[in-house]
């Protein structure tokens, strides 16, 4: 996948991409997580794998928890990539924000992304970054 203009393709670490755009600092903490920013909006990243139970790999839509709660607000099926994602509005520091909080998995690996934002008219950022993830467990052969 191509990172649309004034974006940069990123890697965040076990096989996951995504797109952000090109202005946004980033910092990898001591613990794995992964941050970009601007001054008006955030997207937060922590990767979870495993190595199967009992020797068997765990695929995307366990790694989910599905078939569990179906009313999520948005769903991505995209072969061995499973992924779902929440509008959630919260108070942060005594401010309302907004937050789609998405959790995305390929086999044995799973992805929790938050990208938060204040100004509603950035929701087409937020999908166009949960849309832009990708791990390149889901493209091999087998």
């Amino acid at each position: 996948m191509q990172a649309p203009a004034n974006t940069q393709r990123v890697h965040v670490g076990e096989g996951w991409m995504l797109s952000v755009p090109a202005r946004f600092r980033v910092e990898v903490g001591p613990d794995g997580t992964w941050s970009a920013w601007d001054e008006a909006r955030v997207v937060d990243v922590h990767l979870v794998s495993t190595g199967g139970v009992e020797g068997r790999p765990v695929v995307a839509r366990q790694m989910l928890g599905l078939p569990g709660r179906q009313s999520h607000e948005y769903r991505r099926s995209e072969g061995r990539l499973e992924a779902y994602a929440d509008l959630l509005e919260e108070d942060e520091k005594g401010k309302p924000v907004l937050r789609l909080a998405s959790t995305v998995a390929v086999e044995n690996r799973l992805m929790a992304c938050w990208c938060t934002f204040s100004d509603r008219d950035d929701l087409e950022w937020a999908l166009d970054v949960w849309h832009s993830i990708s791990n390149d467990w889901a493209t091999r052969d087998g």
